[in-house]
């Protein structure tokens, strides 16, 4: 009897030293496949991750190179701006040729509220694209104030912002130059901005 629960006891313990040796194999065969698998399948946390980071690597340096763009745009339009104020300051001031003894000329005037000129209107697609800057026209007005003709005398760099300026100057109405207390026809060169922080 005592042998029999002797034989019984040895058979279990080879039953269970069989499972525990099978469950080792399988172990060891699951960590070599396991391996194996995320050895040529990375992680797709970790692929995640360098595409985030790839990603905003590209985001962070398209936000530099457009800052930097509207640096110099800004600065070529302060620069433009001045050069006309200039030319229309030594114009406004300058005698006719020949005869130091004429009155000065004074350049047309489209600012009077009394003109009632509407502003250009800055078109909603280029404001959503983020597009500014300023167009020099070069506008001839007649002795009766009534525009001659407009030409872009310097684009903005954006053909929505200089047809805008364009058309817009083309139905204005100045106060014409004048000669001493004459009125006369001239053309000059009228800078019209376009800047994201207007209303």
């Amino acid at each position: 009897m005592l042998q029999d629960q002797l034989l019984s006891s040895e058979k279990g313990y080879r039953t269970t030293g069989l499972w525990v040796s099978v469950a080792h194999v399988v172990g060891m065969l699951l960590i070599i496949f396991g391996s194996a698998f995320f050895a040529t399948h990375p992680e797709p946390v970790i692929m995640m991750a360098e595409m985030v980071d790839r990603e905003s690597s590209a985001l962070v340096q398209t936000i530099k190179t457009k800052a930097s763009r509207d640096q110099k745009q800004e600065k070529k339009d302060k620069i433009v701006t001045r050069e006309a104020a200039t030319s229309q300051e030594q114009a406004a001031t300058k005698t006719v040729a020949g005869d130091p003894a004429a009155a000065p000329v004074h350049m047309p005037d489209a600012s009077a509220s009394d003109l009632h000129n509407p502003k250009p209107h800055y078109p909603p697609l280029s404001r959503a694209k983020g597009e500014q800057g300023t167009v020099l026209l070069k506008v001839c007005v007649a002795h009766s104030g009534a525009v001659d003709s407009v030409a872009l005398a310097q684009s903005s760099g954006f053909v929505r912002l200089d047809r805008s300026a364009q058309d817009t100057v083309e139905r204005w109405k100045f106060h014409p130059a004048r000669r001493g207390g004459q009125a006369v026809s001239m053309c000059y060169q009228l800078p019209i901005r376009f800047s994201l922080d207007q209303p």
